[in-house]
């Protein structure tokens, strides 16, 4: 089960030159769609996926601005995510709050529309909130083909975050 706010705060410990141990943050990645039972979490569990392939010290979580709180993700995007190894079938959706965009490092939106909101709702993040790619396509409704196309843009923009902000 991917877990939110309890593990925002999360600390790795690494041992230092002089065999002391430093405690050194988490970096913590948020994704950002509207109703966060199909884009951001697909980005999320699979960016999650990748950080645990590479050894890098971050986490990916998801939230949404218009929210049934605890739906779970949609059975077309937790099936789109299984086919690449993510596992979304305890998902449920998130509100945004500014407690997460507090605690998170950077902040990827999946559409123009989604960031104007939280620019326009919480002013002091502006320089965390970024584009996911050239804006990610929205399935919801769809087909588990527009998912599956909604997925592979969402993959296809990971290399930009995986070399910029990893």
């Amino acid at each position: 089960m991917m877990q939110r706010d309890s593990n925002v705060g999360a600390h790795i410990v690494r041992p230092q030159e002089n065999s002391r141990l430093k405690e050194t943050p988490m970096k913590k990645i948020l994704f950002v769609c509207t109703g966060n039972t199909c884009r951001s979490p697909m980005a999320a569990v699979l960016l999650n996926k990748i950080i645990k392939e590479k050894g890098v010290d971050a986490f990916a979580f998801s939230a949404g601005l218009a929210v049934s709180t605890g739906e779970p993700a949609s059975k077309n995007a937790v099936t789109a995510a299984l086919e690449l190894g993510g596992e979304l079938s305890n998902h449920r959706a998130s509100f945004l709050t500014q407690k997460m965009l507090e605690e998170s490092d950077d902040v990827f939106v999946m559409s123009l529309s989604h960031k104007s909101a939280i620019e326009r709702d919480f002013p002091q993040f502006l320089g965390k909130i970024n584009l996911l790619g050239a804006g990610i396509c929205d399935p919801y409704g769809g087909d588990i083909e527009s998912y599956r196309k909604c997925r592979d843009e969402i993959e296809a923009a990971f290399e930009i975050i995986v070399e910029q902000f990893l």
